[in-house]
């Protein structure tokens, strides 16, 4: 009687080893960026060098490189894209409520008004996201058919800040969801530098600011303002993302225009 013993391929060790690896690079996705942006958001508080170096160079390279050369956009990163997303609502939005509307400087509507673009646009991501995972999680069921059921939804792309597929249905709302966003942070920072900042009154009705220089004589409205700034940085990316999808957009009722045409055509 003759025994063989095969070492098997996947040791406990191994496995243990190769769990805890992906279990800290998750870690590291998810808590350095509030850390990182939160500390660069408080260097910006030092002067307007610091603001200058932290706002404008080191939070857009750093996340430029990340983006391009570490991560590429990948699903399985999307919890890097979450997470900075996330402490980013959560940052722009405690600072200007915590600071800026205890000035008393604006109206409460117009705060309502921000507040609803601001709602608006967390609704649809819910909606979007939840729909997504929902053709998802079919799709898991019939693995064999999950080419075809991707083509008839018409996949088009995996967002990594909402961590979830868009579809083909679902990409007038993801622009809406762009929409909002950018509204709603252009409106905020009019309102935050309006607020802080010296103004005057341009073409009889529109109020601008004039003189910023003050902000860095109180903590609370130095973080305000650099808030304000990174809020503009934040517009550019989604600038270019909301362009994107409407091209996209585009091309499929052309696309789809010229399909009907053949269909008709077809029919006589």
């Amino acid at each position: 009687m003759s025994f063989n013993f095969h070492r098997s391929s996947h040791s406990p060790t191994a496995d243990g080893y190769w769990i805890r690896s992906k279990t800290s690079k998750q870690t590291v996705r998810i808590y350095f960026p509030p850390f990182f942006l939160f500390s660069n958001i408080l260097l910006a508080t030092f002067g307007p060098w610091f603001t200058f170096v932290t706002i404008n160079l080191i939070l857009p390279l750093t996340f430029l490189a990340l983006h391009l050369f570490c991560l590429k956009g990948q699903a399985k990163h999307s919890s890097f894209y979450v997470s900075w997303s996330f402490f980013s609502f959560v940052l722009l939005i405690s600072v200007f409520e915590a600071i800026v509307v205890p000035f008393l400087e604006i109206t409460i509507w117009e705060n309502y008004s921000l507040l609803l673009l601001v709602t608006i646009g967390i609704l649809l991501i819910i909606y979007v996201r939840h729909r997504s995972l929902a053709i998802t999680n079919d799709v898991c069921y019939v693995d064999d058919h999950r080419s075809n059921i991707y083509r008839e939804q018409r996949f088009l792309f995996y967002s990594v800040c909402l961590s979830a597929p868009i579809f083909g249905n679902q990409l007038k709302f993801y622009l809406v969801i762009l929409l909002s966003i950018i509204s709603s942070l252009i409106y905020g920072i009019y309102l935050n530098v309006t607020t802080i900042c010296h103004t005057q009154i341009k073409f009889d009705f529109l109020l601008v600011p004039d003189d910023c220089s003050e902000v860095y004589l109180n903590f609370n409205l130095s973080l305000s303002f650099a808030c304000a700034l990174y809020s503009l940085i934040l517009v550019i990316p989604l600038l270019n993302s909301l362009l994107k999808n409407l091209s996209r957009l585009y091309r499929i009722i052309v696309r789809d225009h010229r399909d009907n045409n053949h269909h008709l055509r077809d029919d006589y």
